[in-house]
Protein backbone atom coordinates (compact mmCIF):
# COMPACT_ATOMS: atom_id res chain seq x y z
CA UNK A 1 0.00 0.00 0.00
CA UNK A 2 1.21 3.55 -0.60
CA UNK A 3 0.25 5.17 2.70
CA UNK A 4 2.15 3.93 5.77
CA UNK A 5 -0.54 5.44 8.02
CA UNK A 6 -2.86 2.61 6.98
CA UNK A 7 -0.40 -0.27 7.32
CA UNK A 8 -1.28 -1.51 10.78
CA UNK A 9 0.91 -4.57 11.16
CA UNK A 10 4.64 -5.18 11.01
CA UNK A 11 4.17 -7.60 8.09
CA UNK A 12 2.52 -4.84 6.03
CA UNK A 13 4.09 -3.95 2.72
CA UNK A 14 4.57 -0.36 1.65
CA UNK A 15 5.68 0.38 -1.89
CA UNK A 16 7.72 3.36 -3.02
CA UNK A 17 8.37 5.35 -6.19
CA UNK A 18 11.25 3.00 -7.11
CA UNK A 19 8.86 0.03 -6.93
CA UNK A 20 6.47 1.80 -9.30
CA UNK A 21 9.41 2.59 -11.62
CA UNK A 22 10.22 -1.15 -11.71
CA UNK A 23 6.56 -1.99 -12.37
CA UNK A 24 6.49 0.41 -15.32
CA UNK A 25 9.59 -1.18 -16.85
CA UNK A 26 8.16 -4.69 -16.45
CA UNK A 27 4.84 -3.67 -17.99
CA UNK A 28 6.58 -2.01 -20.95
CA UNK A 29 8.41 -5.29 -21.67
CA UNK A 30 5.19 -7.32 -21.73
CA UNK A 31 4.19 -8.85 -25.05
CA UNK A 32 0.51 -9.07 -24.14
CA UNK A 33 -1.89 -6.60 -22.48
CA UNK A 34 -1.16 -5.99 -18.80
CA UNK A 35 -3.70 -5.79 -15.98
CA UNK A 36 -2.53 -4.09 -12.79
CA UNK A 37 -4.06 -5.57 -9.66
CA UNK A 38 -3.42 -3.44 -6.61
CA UNK A 39 -4.82 -3.11 -3.12
CA UNK A 40 -5.01 0.66 -3.56
CA UNK A 41 -6.61 2.43 -6.52
CA UNK A 42 -5.37 5.26 -8.71
CA UNK A 43 -6.14 8.81 -7.59
CA UNK A 44 -9.51 9.79 -8.98
CA UNK A 45 -11.21 13.11 -9.50
CA UNK A 46 -14.74 13.09 -8.17
CA UNK A 47 -17.44 11.10 -6.47
CA UNK A 48 -17.71 8.47 -9.23
CA UNK A 49 -14.05 7.50 -8.94
CA UNK A 50 -12.85 4.11 -7.68
CA UNK A 51 -11.14 5.82 -4.72
CA UNK A 52 -13.88 8.10 -3.40
CA UNK A 53 -14.70 7.97 0.31
CA UNK A 54 -17.42 10.05 1.89
CA UNK A 55 -15.17 11.25 4.67
CA UNK A 56 -11.86 11.56 2.79
CA UNK A 57 -12.67 12.42 -0.82
CA UNK A 58 -10.34 10.92 -3.41
CA UNK A 59 -7.71 8.91 -1.54
CA UNK A 60 -6.02 6.91 -4.33
CA UNK A 61 -2.34 7.03 -5.19
CA UNK A 62 -1.04 9.26 -7.99
CA UNK A 63 1.86 6.82 -8.45
CA UNK A 64 -0.68 4.24 -9.66
CA UNK A 65 -1.94 6.82 -12.17
CA UNK A 66 1.66 7.33 -13.30
CA UNK A 67 2.15 3.59 -13.77
CA UNK A 68 -1.06 3.23 -15.78
CA UNK A 69 -0.18 6.23 -17.96
CA UNK A 70 3.58 5.69 -18.47
CA UNK A 71 3.32 1.93 -19.05
CA UNK A 72 0.11 2.25 -21.07
CA UNK A 73 -1.63 -0.23 -18.78
CA UNK A 74 -5.22 -0.42 -20.02
CA UNK A 75 -6.72 -2.72 -17.39
CA UNK A 76 -6.77 -2.76 -13.60
CA UNK A 77 -8.55 -4.12 -10.54
CA UNK A 78 -8.45 -2.11 -7.31
CA UNK A 79 -10.58 -3.12 -4.32
CA UNK A 80 -9.39 -1.31 -1.19
CA UNK A 81 -11.96 1.49 -1.11
CA UNK A 82 -14.91 -0.74 -0.36
CA UNK A 83 -17.65 1.89 -0.46
CA UNK A 84 -16.58 2.94 -3.98
CA UNK A 85 -16.96 -0.61 -5.27
CA UNK A 86 -19.29 -2.21 -7.78
CA UNK A 87 -18.19 0.15 -10.54
CA UNK A 88 -15.73 0.47 -13.37
CA UNK A 89 -14.31 3.34 -15.37
CA UNK A 90 -12.54 3.74 -18.69
CA UNK A 91 -10.01 6.17 -17.21
CA UNK A 92 -7.92 6.16 -14.03
CA UNK A 93 -9.45 9.43 -12.85
CA UNK A 94 -12.90 7.85 -12.88
CA UNK A 95 -14.65 10.36 -15.11
CA UNK A 96 -15.99 7.87 -17.68
CA UNK A 97 -18.12 5.02 -16.31
CA UNK A 98 -18.17 1.59 -17.96
CA UNK A 99 -21.38 -0.38 -17.50
CA UNK A 100 -21.38 -4.00 -16.43
CA UNK A 101 -21.20 -6.33 -19.44
CA UNK A 102 -19.87 -3.61 -21.78
CA UNK A 103 -16.59 -4.45 -23.55
CA UNK A 104 -14.07 -1.62 -23.25
CA UNK A 105 -10.55 -1.01 -24.60
CA UNK A 106 -9.64 0.33 -21.14
CA UNK A 107 -11.25 -0.88 -17.94
CA UNK A 108 -10.42 -0.11 -14.32
CA UNK A 109 -12.62 -1.95 -11.82
CA UNK A 110 -13.37 -1.75 -8.11
CA UNK A 111 -15.28 -5.00 -7.47
CA UNK A 112 -16.41 -3.97 -3.98
CA UNK A 113 -16.01 -5.71 -0.63
CA UNK A 114 -15.77 -9.48 -0.76
CA UNK A 115 -16.34 -9.87 2.98
CA UNK A 116 -19.82 -10.43 4.39
CA UNK A 117 -19.76 -7.40 6.69
CA UNK A 118 -22.37 -4.78 5.89
CA UNK A 119 -20.91 -1.85 3.91
CA UNK A 120 -22.85 1.22 2.93
CA UNK A 121 -21.83 1.90 -0.65
CA UNK A 122 -21.41 5.28 -2.33
CA UNK A 123 -24.35 4.44 -4.60
CA UNK A 124 -26.56 4.15 -1.47
CA UNK A 125 -26.88 0.36 -1.67
CA UNK A 126 -25.68 -1.98 1.07
CA UNK A 127 -23.15 -4.71 0.42
CA UNK A 128 -23.02 -8.00 2.31
CA UNK A 129 -20.45 -9.49 -0.04
CA UNK A 130 -19.45 -8.91 -3.65
CA UNK A 131 -17.24 -10.41 -6.30
CA UNK A 132 -16.66 -9.71 -9.96
CA UNK A 133 -15.74 -11.68 -13.04
CA UNK A 134 -13.22 -9.81 -15.22
CA UNK A 135 -13.05 -11.11 -18.78
CA UNK A 136 -10.55 -10.33 -21.56
CA UNK A 137 -11.55 -10.92 -25.16
CA UNK A 138 -10.11 -9.57 -28.40
CA UNK A 139 -8.15 -6.76 -26.74
CA UNK A 140 -11.02 -5.57 -24.58
CA UNK A 141 -12.29 -6.32 -21.10
CA UNK A 142 -15.67 -6.44 -19.45
CA UNK A 143 -16.93 -7.36 -16.00
CA UNK A 144 -19.91 -8.94 -14.29
CA UNK A 145 -20.74 -8.27 -10.65
CA UNK A 146 -22.00 -10.87 -8.21
CA UNK A 147 -23.68 -9.65 -5.03
CA UNK A 148 -24.77 -11.68 -2.04
CA UNK A 149 -28.21 -10.81 -0.72
CA UNK A 150 -29.45 -10.97 2.86
CA UNK A 151 -32.74 -12.75 3.37
CA UNK A 152 -35.31 -10.55 5.13
CA UNK A 153 -35.38 -11.07 8.90
CA UNK A 154 -32.30 -13.30 9.02
CA UNK A 155 -28.58 -13.00 8.94
CA UNK A 156 -28.28 -15.88 6.49
CA UNK A 157 -26.83 -14.87 3.14
CA UNK A 158 -27.54 -16.64 -0.10
CA UNK A 159 -26.26 -16.12 -3.64
CA UNK A 160 -28.39 -14.09 -5.97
Amino acid sequence: YHDANYINCKEGCQYYKADVDDLIQEALRAKTPVALISHGPPRGSGEQSLDFTGNGGNVGDEQINRALRDAKIRFGIFSNIKEAGARATADAEGTTAVAEGTPSATLYLNPGPADSSRWEMNDRTTSVGMAALFEFKEGQAQFKLHRLKTQAGTKKRSPR
